[in-house]
């Protein structure tokens, strides 16, 4: 047992988003008498009445190297993301002005990341 707050909901249980802890922690706050005898399998208790329908699972330790991989792969993605949205907009005939400003943004952006030297 811990001092009551959302933080020790949320550790409690890991599975509930921001929204739903903060839910939890409300409806705890309400119908219990003493605050400082709240423990976690109560936590839990009240987390699986009011929310059945999520998954209950703890989330895997990732390590720095892996999310550091996770990360690169995610960014080369969004810029190949980026570089087709590009091509697309550079099929349409007769653009606008709007379609040249979005061209420009996505070019500017990919290179922001770091990517494609020529979206074009």
């Amino acid at each position: 047992m811990s001092a009551y707050s959302q933080q020790y909901v949320t550790k409690c249980a890991p599975w509930l988003s921001k929204s739903e802890a903060e839910a939890v922690y409300h409806a705890i706050l309400d119908t219990s008498w003493d605050t400082h005898s709240v423990y976690e399998a109560e936590v839990i208790a009240v987390a699986r009445d009011m929310f059945p329908y999520i998954e209950e699972r703890k989330p895997a330790p990732i390590s720095e190297e892996t999310q550091k991989e996770l990360t690169a792969i995610r960014l080369r993605e969004a810029i190949a993301g980026l570089a087709s949205a590009d091509r697309w907009l550079s099929k349409i005939r007769n653009s606008s002005d709007d379609i040249a400003i979005a061209r420009r943004d996505i070019g500017m952006i990919i290179e922001s990341l770091g990517g494609v030297e020529n979206v074009n």
